[in-house]
């Protein structure tokens, strides 16, 4: 089994904190590098409390309401640091459930209250192209690609002097519409079969980010290589061209073609990303183009802006994926809505995601979020919830002793059937105290003694 096994309670209620708890990193300032990088050096507590689902089409009108009156005794918190999260699930204020993660490399560590002598093994979900899973689009796609682009530019200024002296160096007077002129030009090819194996620990020696230089281990090239960079008048690249072949493997390398304008100035960061990678073998291809803009012109307001078009293909499946977004913020409120739509097979389907926070007197952020999911023109769903926003205490991680559990694996479906048996055992016992009313969505179909026998053999 792959990925994280939860109960269907248990994931409906994490599902937005999942999306707010990476993009919503500082309770100090929500500000638009946070936002599109899912990074910060501080400490946040993420509070969602009693959502509401306009619509669940699996369960008609009268389910919904009695879900939605479950619901109003839930909440869910998650702390993070950015290293370590602690997650708690609360009912009428006390908690009930509580589990520490920390990812190291391509695991997911887990702690549950539940069984605090074991620590849980799970693979990092890496499925990019997913719209359905939120979480995993933001961080291996929309937020890798961020850090991605802030990292790469201060690598490429450096290029020109690590090739000193085979690179080639002339003057320029090109303009490019709201990213400046250029001024000089440097190229690099390579050609010479040591200079292209030599050329990913070029690439290693420019950079001091761990996530990069994992990004850039994986990494094969062959045949010529060729760069070209503008500079600007302050000796900053302005536009990043790539053309060459490389790939992760003898089955997956691709002939890459980067096309990248870049800004980076006190008053706006912007990039225009054109990336073309079709396969060397066979008819795949995952092209993308992606603009974004950080606007600090105005000292009272700043704005967040991207779109992001993804044509992906694999085999005989063709997937269409755009997301897009605009936010502002300024000293005391937060505000903005993202869009994220996948056509797929002749189906299409959007999600919709409007966040609304306003800065309190104590420094925490309060405010709503709003979810709509459409198939075509028909909605499918739609969710709104409460959000608070405040600094959180430090998360501690500690795994010495504890006795490993791997979930990777068809091997280890019982352990992960005993551990949602855990944790539903949890929820239901303390949802037993909850008035009978509010328990009609787990116990209509169920008769009153049934009921009273099952929550005593769970205690």
């Amino acid at each position: 089994m792959k990925g994280k096994r939860r109960t269907a309670l248990f994931s409906i209620i994490t599902a937005i904190i999942l999306l707010l708890c990476p993009a919503l990193s500082s309770c100090e300032e929500i500000g638009p590098e946070l936002l599109m990088t899912g990074q910060s050096g501080s400490t946040v507590t993420v509070t969602l409390n009693a959502p509401s689902f306009a619509l669940i089409p699996q369960f008609g009108a009268e389910r919904t309401e009695d879900f939605n009156a479950l619901l109003a005794h839930i909440g869910t918190e998650i702390t993070t640091d950015g290293e370590c999260a602690e997650s708690v699930i609360r009912i009428d204020g006390t908690p009930v459930i509580s589990w520490t993660q920390k990812t190291e490399g391509d695991t997911v560590k887990t702690i549950h209250d539940a069984a605090p002598d074991k620590v849980y093994l799970e693979s990092v979900n890496e499925d990019e192209e997913d719209s359905n899973d939120w979480s995993g689009f933001l961080e291996n796609r929309f937020f890798r690609l961020n850090r991605t682009l802030a990292e790469m530019v201060a690598v490429a200024a450096k290029l020109p002097e690590t090739y000193a002296e085979t690179a080639k160096k002339s003057t320029e007077s090109l303009s490019f519409k709201d990213f400046g002129k250029a001024v000089s030009k440097v190229s690099v090819t390579l050609k010479e079969e040591t200079e292209i194996q030599g050329f990913r620990g070029v690439l290693l020696s420019l950079t001091q980010d761990a996530e990069i230089q994992r990004m850039i281990n994986t990494l094969q090239f062959s045949g010529t290589q060729k760069l070209v960079i503008l500079f600007d008048e302050n000796e900053q690249p302005i536009r990043i061209q790539y053309d060459g072949c490389c790939g992760t493997g003898e089955d997956t390398m691709r002939k890459v073609s980067l096309n990248w304008k870049c800004l980076r100035t006190a008053e706006a960061k912007r990039d225009d990303v054109t990336l073309k990678t079709p396969s060397v073998k066979g008819n795949d291809r995952d092209n993308m183009t992606y603009t974004r803009e950080i606007d600090n012109t105005d000292p009272e307001k700043q704005t967040a802006k991207w779109n992001m078009q993804l044509d992906l293909k694999s085999g005989q499946d063709r997937k269409e994926i755009a997301f897009s977004g605009e936010f502002s913020f300024t000293e005391t409120e937060t505000g903005g809505t993202a869009l994220l739509t996948k056509r797929q097979n002749g189906e299409r389907s959007k999600k919709t995601v409007s966040l609304v926070t306003e800065k309190e007197n104590g420094g925490e952020y309060s405010g709503t979020i709003e979810i709509t999911d459409n198939s075509g023109k028909i909605l499918t769903g739609g969710l709104s919830a409460a959000i608070r926003i405040n600094t959180g205490s430090e998360v501690s991680f500690a795994d010495n002793g504890k006795e490993p559990v791997d979930l990777r694996g068809e091997d280890a479906a019982d352990a992960a059937e005993a551990l949602q048996e855990m944790i539903a055992g949890a929820l239901i016992r303390a949802m037993a105290g909850i008035g009978a009313e509010d328990l009609a969505f787990l116990n209509r179909d169920i008769p009153a003694d049934v009921w009273n026998e099952l929550t005593q053999i769970i205690d």
